[in-house]
């Protein structure tokens, strides 16, 4: 094996494709760790990680290069209408992540259903949130409330923290990877939507490992139905069998919820 294709020097190389280097450092490095195969050259490897980052991250992203150019979407200024405008804005930007965009036909009656089942929620923690806290205007948060994101691209968090900055949101996004870091924050309600069968493809018992973690007295975990390419493989059948092997019913109160194309866990601690 030549110096050039040992393990230490493919997080740098990973990185420098245009489509990975707002990624979080750690989780290329991890991702690399687990794609190397001493037997093979450094492009083959790094080829290897890149397949399995946009496996989990990229594919997500569409066809958005860059979430910086979005900014051009949030105004300078709120007009008049705050609520309305903040789900204009919010609906523009939702477009631009895949797992968002197929929750805009139904997002009204997502977080509907969802926060009419809940007490009320002034505090929020969005796991690998990707765009979703662009829809704070369709949740029914209780005011004063404050919403915790974290994301592993620098990019997408950056574009967030401006979208909480215009619209006087009291809330921060962070980069982060759930996989070597989570945060302590006490909210009261965690979002985890269709994040677990992402991380599970780079560390098989993560899924139990963060759910495990979560303190909040409620939380939401859904599920894609469907592939990205649209086919269903049997997967509301597949997930809702893994997360119920991954749940203790003994820490938590389960309630199912089935959308169009996302199957939602509604937990309450006991």
């Amino acid at each position: 094996m030549s110096e050039s294709a040992a393990p230490e020097n493919l997080p740098e190389e990973v990185s420098k494709g245009k489509n990975f280097r707002t990624i979080d450092r750690s989780l290329i490095k991890q991702v690399a760790a687990e794609e190397f195969r001493s037997e093979y050259s450094l492009k083959v490897n790094v080829e290897r990680a890149r397949s399995k980052l946009h496996q989990i991250c990229n594919a997500y992203r569409g066809n958005t290069r860059n979430y910086a150019e979005l900014r051009k979407l949030i105004p300078a200024q709120i007009g008049e209408d705050r609520q309305e405008e903040l789900r204009m804005v919010g609906e523009s930007l939702m477009r631009y992540h895949v797992s968002t965009r197929e929750r805009l036909p139904f997002i009204a009656a997502f977080y509907q259903e969802i926060f009419r089942r809940l007490p009320p929620i002034h505090s929020v923690l969005d796991l690998a949130c990707g765009m979703n806290p662009a829809a704070i205007g369709w949740m029914l948060l209780a005011e004063p409330f404050r919403y915790e994101a974290h994301d592993v691209y620098s990019d997408l968090t950056d574009l967030l923290n401006e979208f909480f900055r215009v619209f006087s949101i009291n809330g921060a996004a962070h980069q982060s990877n759930l996989l070597s870091s989570f945060p302590s924050s006490q909210v009261d309600l965690t979002l985890l939507l269709k994040t677990i069968p992402c991380l599970e493809q780079i560390k098989p018992s993560a899924g139990a490992e963060i759910l495990e973690k979560i303190t909040s007295p409620f939380a939401v975990v859904s599920y894609p139905i469907y592939s990205l390419s649209g086919k269903q493989k049997g997967m509301r059948e597949q997930y809702e069998n893994r997360f119920n092997a991954l749940i203790s019913t003994k820490q938590w109160e389960v309630e199912r919820l089935l959308f169009d194309n996302e199957m939602v866990f509604l937990l309450k601690h006991r």
